[in-house]
């Protein structure tokens, strides 16, 4: 039979005033006075089990109002009113409660039904006179709060594909409702209560959900594109691959939410808290993560493309083969993070903190990294073509094997790295500090080394051809077997260096210090060694034929006889030339015959 409480049931309640249900002033009084001499009685009633349980019920099935829309016409919207309205005048009258935060909630398709009992009962409670009433009635609530649990086991709150669209619900309590494929766009549900909710895909675009409490809730496949969640609480939910396009996240707390394959194509996270989160496979192109928090966060295999993770959190983060190419990782924080095989191609990682950073094999092609902070970190295989490394801190940090190409390294702190089998081809490691580094079997060729920092360096067996290491320091540096032909070793300092048996033809060590380095077997043919320093240099067996010495100092009795007779052919070469200039200018004579004038010279 159905229920219109206006029509049947609505006189049957004996307000005082049927025509509208609020209860005027004198009538409030009365009921007062009537409270108050039963006050014991009262007393007893407010304090007892049965009754504190019929609040917690009101309070829990109880929304706005506007919601009754989805009962498909078995309630009007009017009748829903009216209702609430009776309910709440009474306890406020009767009981003395706020009846503002109770809030009427038609989950069930005779929820009318329930309402109607305990409107009835109340109703009767007050009108009888309380002391007639409490033994007589609360039996009867008792049972009544039995009814409603049992209905709320067998789900009562069920509102799966209910069309709520566009409606008002600021504040209602939602909590545990099952609204699976729900159609809830455009509703305005902020600060509600949903923790618990069951809204697989639910309809949510658009809505407004701006401080809303959805801790646990069940989102999958879930549509929220373009939704307000700013400032939500969605801990431990399950957004699963949810719809997050374009959402407001902005400072919400989705610690421990599952978000595995969700989508957040630029959706707004800046200072949320992702702490400990399962984004894998999810897809944050073009989101913004700025400040984020995303402590130890699952983020393996995400797609992170143009990203804003300026200054995130990503501690101990797992970004394992993650596509994080073009993003902003400015001055984030991915100490001891996992980017195994990630993809940061043309991303920013000025100043980031990258300390023990597991980086094996990840791409960093084009990317910048002006300092960055490496420290200790794992690059082996990395690939850093062209990536700007200037100024960074890769000091202890493992890049066995990586390519660092055409690199800026310029003014990089290198200091006992592991840099073996590393190419660094026309790399730019000017003023780079590299003392203890190990750079055996390392590609430098055309590399520019000029004024780094190479004290006590593993060079062993590098290709060094055509580098420009002017000014290096080489101090204590072992070079054995390394390759220096077209090498500029103008002004370096390779004291005490080891240079056994290396290969320095033509190489240019002009003004070098060389002191008591070890040159024995060393091929120097045809090097320029003017002005260098020799002294107590080790030269057994070293090939020196058409090296120029001019200058050079050596307390070696061969070499210096070597340097003189260098420094009279020069000056013989030099008069050759004044003479010839002259006899030019004055008579014209043939070339031929100042050669010979020269050659008796």
């Amino acid at each position: 039979m159905d229920f219109n409480p206006v029509s049947q049931h609505y006189s049957s309640f004996k307000s005082p005033n049927a025509a509208n249900p609020q209860i005027d002033h004198q009538t409030r009084t009365d009921l007062r006075q009537k409270i108050k001499a039963n006050s014991a009685l009262l007393a007893q009633l407010k304090s007892s089990i049965p009754f504190q349980n019929l609040l917690v019920c009101l309070r829990r099935y109880v929304a706005e109002a506007r919601i009754a829309e989805f009962l498909t016409g078995k309630i009007s919207l009017e009748d829903c009113v009216s209702i609430q309205k009776w309910i709440i005048n009474l306890l406020m009258a009767g009981c003395e409660l706020d009846g503002r935060d109770l809030i009427w909630k038609n989950h069930a398709t005779d929820s009318h039904y329930l309402c109607q009992e305990i409107a009835e009962t109340l109703s009767t409670m007050l009108n009888n006179g309380l002391e007639e009433s409490v033994e007589n009635n609360l039996d009867k609530v008792r049972g009544l709060i039995v009814e409603i649990e049992q209905k709320t086991e067998q789900g009562i709150l069920n509102l799966q594909n209910a069309n709520l669209q566009g409606a008002d619900l600021p504040g209602a309590d939602l909590k545990d409702a099952n609204l699976q494929d729900a159609n809830l766009q455009e509703a305005n549900l902020e600060k509600a209560s949903l923790g618990g909710a069951e809204l697989p895909g639910a309809n949510l675009k658009d809505a407004n959900l701006q401080g809303a409490n959805l801790n646990g809730a069940l989102l999958q496949n879930a549509n929220l594109q373009e939704t307000d969640l700013n400032g939500a609480c969605l801990g431990s939910a399950d957004l699963t691959k949810a719809d997050l396009q374009g959402a407001d996240l902005r400072g919400a707390n989705l610690q421990g939410a599952k978000l595995q394959g969700a989508d957040l194509t630029k959706a707004d996270l800046q200072g949320a808290n992702l702490q400990s989160d399962n984004l894998q496979g999810a897809k944050l192109q073009g989101a913004n993560l700025q400040g984020a928090d995303l402590f130890e966060v699952n983020l393996q295999g995400a797609y992170l493309q143009e990203a804003n993770l300026h200054g995130a959190n990503l501690r101990g983060a797992n970004l394992l083969k993650a596509n994080l190419q073009c993003a902003n990782l400015q001055s984030a924080d991915l100490h001891g993070a996992n980017l195994h095989g990630a993809n940061l191609q043309g991303a920013h990682l000025e100043e980031a903190n990258l300390e023990r950073a597991v980086l094996g094999g990840a791409n960093f092609l084009k990317a910048n990294l002006l300092r960055a902070y490496l420290k200790k970190a794992v690059l082996y295989s990395a690939n850093f073509q062209d990536a700007n490394l200037q100024d960074a801190n890769l000091q202890s940090a493992n890049l066995q094997g990586a390519n660092l190409q055409g690199a800026n390294l310029q003014g990089a702190e290198w200091e006992s790295a592991w840099l073996q089998g590393v190419n660094l081809q026309g790399a730019n490691l000017q003023g780079a500090y590299l003392q203890s580094a190990c750079l055996s079997e390392v590609n430098l060729h055309g590399a520019n080394l000029q004024g780094a920092y190479l004290s006590r360096v593993n060079l062993r067996g590098d290709n060094l051809q055509g580098a420009n290491l002017y000014g290096a320091n080489l101090q204590g540096a072992f070079l054995h077997g390394a390759y220096l032909s077209e090498v500029n070793l103008h002004g370096s300092n390779l004291q005490g260096a080891y240079l056994y048996r290396v290969n320095a033809q033509g190489v240019s060590l002009q003004g070098a210090n060389l002191y008591e380095a070890n040159l024995e077997r060393a091929d120097l043919q045809g090097a320029d060694l003017r002005g260098a320093d020799l002294r107590n240099a080790n030269l057994n067996r070293t090939k020196l034929q058409n090296s120029k010495l001019q200058g050079a100092k050596s307390n070696d009795p061969v070499i210096q006889q070597m340097i003189l007779k260098q420094e009279k052919l020069w000056l013989l070469l030099q008069a050759q030339q004044s003479v010839g200039s002259v006899l030019n200018r004055e008579g014209g004579f043939p070339t031929e015959l100042i050669t010979e004038i020269g050659k008796l010279l």
